[in-house]
């Protein structure tokens, strides 16, 4: 929707967002139980394949490691 630039931008901002609530509550020794974790992208009922496919795509060209 916003080119791959966009979408770069929007992978680096919600990157250094998930970083800054570790760091804050590793630095504040919130026992909040943070861990990361792994994504999962699954298909809504009447999407087909090819919508998985550039959804990858747009991930890869947006530098996240997607497999």
């Amino acid at each position: 929707m916003h080119g791959e630039e966009g979408a770069r931008k929007a992978a680096q901002s919600h990157a250094a967002a998930i970083s800054e609530i570790e760091g804050v509550a590793a630095r504040e020794g919130i026992d909040c139980e943070f861990r990361r974790t792994g994504g999962y992208l699954f298909l809504a009922k009447g999407d087909s394949q090819s919508t998985l496919k550039d959804e990858f795509d747009a991930s890869r060209n947006a530098g996240l490691a997607v497999e």
